[in-house]
């Protein structure tokens, strides 16, 4: 609910004739929300927001907590709530955001199932200091999403990527998108212009 757009989304999605089965529809718990109860009536409020019977994926924006300190997020107590809104057939899938090794490797620790995804800011320029989550999620079958994949756009930090653009033919963007997928991770780009969309789109050749 941190975006605000839920009920926009729902709309959204039942105005535009699409099978609901053929729509993947992720939000999460902010930083506010964690806790167990507090967790659970997040879920509960989120699914009533979209009002599509149920969300395909539950993140838990962050380990954090509500205080931004590594030592005040409630993350077992949270992550169970996400458990339980999947026993409910609320939440068919979950999965944590912003998370290190020492995060998931508490979960692990007090025998919670795995996330299904790991969701966080991994470019080219990033990838040395994420090494390590990267290889602990592959090692537990981890799904590494990663947004800020084009560096939310900035010319100055995408314009390493130029001479390997102008060699295919492809945009700046384009290569780092490509560059996510090839060493697979599931990227997330998003736009409100059509032509962004479709050039994020046209990377597979």
């Amino acid at each position: 609910r941190m975006y605000h757009n839920e009920a926009d989304v729902g709309r959204a999605v039942r105005d535009s004739g699409v099978p609901r089965s053929e729509i993947f529809i992720a939000t999460k718990v902010w930083n506010d929300d964690h806790g167990y109860s507090k967790a659970l009536a997040s879920g509960k409020r989120s699914n009533e927001l979209l009002g599509l019977g149920y969300i395909d994926l539950l993140l838990i924006h962050s380990p954090l907590g509500a205080s931004f300190s590594p030592l005040m997020g409630k993350i077992v107590e949270t992550y169970d709530a996400l458990l339980d809104l999947q026993k409910q057939g609320i939440v068919k899938s979950v999965g944590v955001s912003n998370f290190g090794v020492g995060h998931l490797e508490a979960l692990d620790k007090y025998c919670r199932p795995t996330p299904v995804v790991n969701q966080f800011e991994l470019h080219p320029m990033m990838v040395k200091h994420r090494e390590l989550v990267v290889k602990y999620c592959r090692e537990h079958d981890i799904l590494v999403q990663a947004y800020g994949s084009m560096v939310s756009g900035h010319d100055q930090f995408l314009s390493f990527a130029q001479s390997v653009a102008q060699a295919h033919n492809k945009t700046e963007a384009q290569i780092m998108l490509r560059w996510g997928l090839d060493h697979g991770y599931q990227v997330i780009p998003k736009s409100t212009h059509q032509k962004w969309l479709e050039e994020g789109l046209d990377v597979f050749d």
